[in-house]
């Protein structure tokens, strides 16, 4: 049981560790592509409702 724990304990502390890459943080191109969604879906809502008058 001692050993299954410490495997457990290990794993996690790997997956919080930052990988440094040439660009910065590894997570920062996932944060931007968010970024660049939600800006989209911004666009396509305010498209919807322009469309919507226009009928």
């Amino acid at each position: 049981m001692k050993g299954a724990y410490y495997m457990k304990k290990q794993n996690s502390n790997r997956s919080k560790r930052t990988v440094k890459t040439q660009k910065g943080y590894a997570g920062d191109s996932v944060h931007t592509l968010k970024q660049v969604e939600q800006g989209n879906l911004y666009i396509a809502q305010k498209e919807l409702g322009q469309q919507n008058e226009n009928l």
